[in-house]
């Protein structure tokens, strides 16, 4: 339930959008897939110009470029050509009943795509709020208060859009208090921001957590590809660490304002009991009044 309330999310915000489905698939969906369909979709898609190969290690460049020349060269075809629509996400809300002890849930607002100029500020938001031991959320709601086991925000970037999504795992009677945390922490945010020390810490332990994942081969490889593919060019860690230093807490004010859009917020739960969950009572209910009221 812990995984599969991510994927009632994402259709919840994507509805029908390619975004929305589930990367596996459905019964219905796999079932039908036909010889002929993966066959045809191998011929359009595995073509040099769509291949990208990451190699990294102790390495000859020349002697690996001979030795992918003799692999690759029989691959023929050219790259489809694509059109990515901009899709239109929902604020509904969705519940999947599941005979289980606790209620598991996820809400949120579309994100940015991954090449957006504020994606850097995004990133020190996320940590700030739900993205490590020392978060606001976990903090307050897993430390000081006791209500859940596991609380954590993230943020996914594709070509065309993006999302930002808070899970929470609790109990039935709990479910509603967490919910009224997440949102006060988020208003918290949109009216004053982070504090210097908050802004400081963070960026360094964003810094500290690229540099540490360099020394892991298999996290290089994996990041030059994902580099690759997303941007067409290398993005050097010294790139994203130098843009990462450059927010300002004004960058985190101005895209907690942009982002969490209460009019915007999607919600999703998987347990015994749907929990509730409107935005117009709980904004009365906590008095978050129209200075939190962004766009």
């Amino acid at each position: 339930p812990d995984e599969l309330v991510h994927d009632v999310y994402s259709r919840t915000v994507w509805q029908t959008d390619a975004l929305g489905k589930s990367i596996i698939g459905t019964l219905e969906s796999v079932g039908q897939i036909t010889r002929e369909q993966l066959l045809s979709y191998y011929e359009s898609t595995y073509v040099p110009s769509n291949v990208v190969i990451a190699v990294v290690g102790n390495i000859k460049r020349e002697a690996v470029l001979d030795r992918l020349e003799k692999l690759f060269s029989p691959l023929t075809g050219t790259k489809p050509k694509t059109q990515l629509s901009i899709p239109q996400p929902s604020n509904h809300a969705s519940f999947v009943y599941k005979d289980i002890e606790q209620i598991h849930l996820c809400l949120g607002v579309p994100g940015l795509p991954n090449q957006d100029e504020n994606i850097y500020a995004l990133t020190i938001l996320n940590h700030v709020l739900g993205g490590g031991l020392s978060s606001r959320l976990f903090q307050e709601v897993r430390e000081n208060r006791g209500l859940t086991y596991s609380i954590y925000s993230y943020h996914s970037g594709y070509s065309n859009a993006g999302l930002f999504g808070i899970y929470a795992g609790t109990s039935e009677e709990n479910a509603q208090e967490v919910i009224e945390i997440i949102l006060k922490q988020i208003a918290a945010i949109k009216k004053d921001g982070i504090s210097k020390e908050e802004l400081e810490n963070t960026k360094q332990h964003v810094k500290g957590t690229i540099l540490l994942s360099l020394e892991n081969i298999s996290n290089r490889m994996n990041r030059i590809g994902k580099s690759e593919i997303s941007y067409d060019r290398i993005i050097t860690p010294e790139e994203v660490v130098s843009s990462v230093l450059k927010v300002t807490g004004e960058d985190i004010i101005n895209i907690a304002r942009e982002i969490f859009n209460w009019n915007k917020f999607a919600f999703a739960a998987v347990g015994p009991k749907k929990p509730a969950f409107n935005l117009a009572d709980f904004t009365e209910k906590l008095n978050l009044g129209d200075v939190y009221r962004c766009h």
